[in-house]
């Protein structure tokens, strides 16, 4: 009977320690990646609220959002088959171009759209951020359903 206990113990453990994996670091990533789409589209707004801890905010909310989407790509089911090492270079690797891709985006449509509101500025890059998300998502989700595919045949 006390067998049972720990396994039941064990069980609760290892889904409350995937569902922190598999839903939290993720989602954590995307708000914070989301947050840091302010700082770069408003840095003035984002300076005003986070004060002399602005660059330590905004360096924590890049290395989450890094995280968040390198644990996402990690755990797709189309990196299964990958070795460790391959799996942690592969996520580092489309989590870094996600990331400096958005940065990039966001710098140069700064740049482009100078006159608009600071607000303006905002919306896009929280509206663009939710789109590039969407779309890696989607992507991720296609190469899934792929793996998926060429196992039935």
């Amino acid at each position: 009977m006390e067998s049972r206990e720990v396994q039941t113990k064990h069980s609760k453990k290892s889904t409350l320690q995937s569902k922190f994996i598999d839903v939290i670091l993720p989602v954590t990533g995307c708000v914070s990646y989301e947050c840091f789409a302010v700082n770069i589209m408003n840095p003035k707004r984002f300076q005003e609220f986070f004060g002399d801890k602005t660059f330590v905010t905004a360096d924590i909310l890049w290395f989450n959002a890094h995280i968040g989407f390198g644990v996402y790509l990690y755990r797709q089911r189309f990196l299964q088959k990958a070795s460790t090492h391959w799996k942690i270079t592969y996520s580092v690797f489309v989590s870094a171009l996600f990331n400096f891709g958005s940065v990039l985006l966001w710098g140069s449509s700064k740049k482009l759209l100078p006159t608009l509101p600071e607000r303006i500025k905002v919306i896009f890059g929280l509206g663009s951020g939710l789109l590039l998300m969407y779309i890696g998502w989607h992507f991720s989700d296609f190469l899934n359903k792929q793996m998926l595919q060429q196992r039935e045949h």
